[in-house]
């Protein structure tokens, strides 16, 4: 007979061959049966081992000089192996997977025609390291607070290996930013990450790290998944002014509102961590002056008066607002000057004097005094009866 193969493929393959069937007389009478020359044989392969590789030989012998025939009657259910029908050879027919099945207890007859005998094959499957580790994730993602201490445990990876030697060992293989490689630490035999250096949010937000796992097998299998670190701002920045002492000058006739100065701080924190407000804490006498908050611009609130006070010593508070808050402070001095075009202005609003009668001309009666950004000339302009006084 010739017998043809074809597979299902565009365009089809095909293999054939002859196959020669010959027809033998079973004999009419048998007064031995086939004895075994091995009882229970015990036989090893391994997964690689391919189609067609001898397992064992089972041999058996027959005292009539009968022909035998053997067959596998059991412990075969996918036609894994087959034996030779005239000579008891057991070759595989299909390769093996150890993680599917790894030993196999044949029961392997011999015939003769009329008796029948049976034996056990037991084979043994050997693995060999034809699976990479598998990590439980491709992506694994932590969000974590930048005061966190060192040596904190902050993820657990997972990986699983099909091989019979199921032991893998982790490592820290890369990182897209080379300091994250001494920010954190992975336990080669549990697969535990460790924080092995403070964070910095600042410096460095996000950690891409690239973790790996291998097998114990020759050569080694490995395999590859990513960690996503995400640090959140803890408030460990105090606001710092740009400046160690704000000087400020105002004009005595600036009207309410004027802008005198503006103060700014930094804050190296995010989010309210990072977010200012300012207030003057100290040297505000009466109030005069005001600030805003979020800006930091000091405005003036009332009128303001030389003859009172020329010079105010402020003291300017940051707070930003993360919890608990964290504050500054820098002193503001602020100077009160007339303007040049500044009209001369009195020095006090009013002034009394009291003489005697009986003094003499061109005695001493009162000193009166003004400011002005240029010389002076007084003159008597109203209630000077008599030109009593000069």
């Amino acid at each position: 007979m010739m017998i043809r193969a074809a597979d299902n493929g565009d365009p089809q393959r095909s293999h054939q061959t002859r196959v020669s069937v010959q027809v033998v007389e079973l004999p009419k009478e048998s007064k031995y049966p086939p004895i075994f020359k091995s009882i229970n044989q015990i036989a090893t392969v391994t997964e690689s081992d391919q189609v067609g590789f001898l397992v064992a030989l089972v041999q058996a012998t027959d005292q009539d000089g009968d022909t035998l025939w053997y067959d596998i009657i059991d412990g075969d259910e996918r036609d894994e192996f087959f034996i030779g029908r005239d000579n008891g050879n057991v070759l595989l027919g299909k390769k093996l997977d150890w993680e599917t099945e790894n030993i196999y207890n044949l029961t392997i007859s011999a015939t003769d025609g009329i008796f029948t005998s049976t034996t056990q094959l037991l084979i043994n499957v050997i693995d060999i390291n034809d699976h990479r580790p598998e990590f439980s994730e491709a992506i694994y993602r932590v969000d974590i607070s930048e005061n966190v201490d060192k040596g904190e445990k902050i993820l657990q990876l997972y990986a699983t290996d099909k091989d019979e030697d199921k032991k893998v060992f982790y490592s820290l293989h890369a990182a897209q930013n080379q300091k994250s490689l001494e920010i954190f630490h992975v336990d080669s035999i549990t697969g535990t990450i460790i924080l092995n250096n403070y964070l910095d949010r600042e410096t460095i937000e996000e950690h891409i790290l690239t973790v790996m796992v291998r097998d114990q097998g020759t050569p080694a299998k490995r395999n590859y998944a990513r960690v996503i670190v995400t640090v959140h701002d803890h408030n460990d920045h105090i606001p710092e002014f740009t400046n160690e002492i704000i000087n400020g000058k105002i004009y005595e006739t600036s009207p309410i509102g004027a802008k005198v100065v503006q103060v700014n701080a930094i804050d190296r924190d995010r989010g309210d961590n990072g977010r200012i407000g300012y207030s003057i804490t100290s040297g505000n006498v009466g109030n005069v002056f005001t600030i805003d908050e979020n800006l930091g611009i000091i405005n003036t609130a009332r009128e303001l008066d030389m003859n009172v006070i020329s010079e105010y010593i402020l003291l300017v508070k940051a707070q930003d607002y993360g919890l608990p808050s964290l504050t500054n402070t820098v002193p503001v001095d602020v100077i009160v000057t007339m303007a040049d075009n500044a009209p001369p202005r009195f020095l006090n609003g009013e002034l009394a004097a009291e003489i005697y009668e009986n003094q003499p001309t061109g005695s001493y009666v009162k000193h009166v005094e003004a400011r002005s950004t240029s010389s002076l000339q007084f003159e008597i302009l109203q209630g000077n009866k008599g030109d009593m006084f000069l």
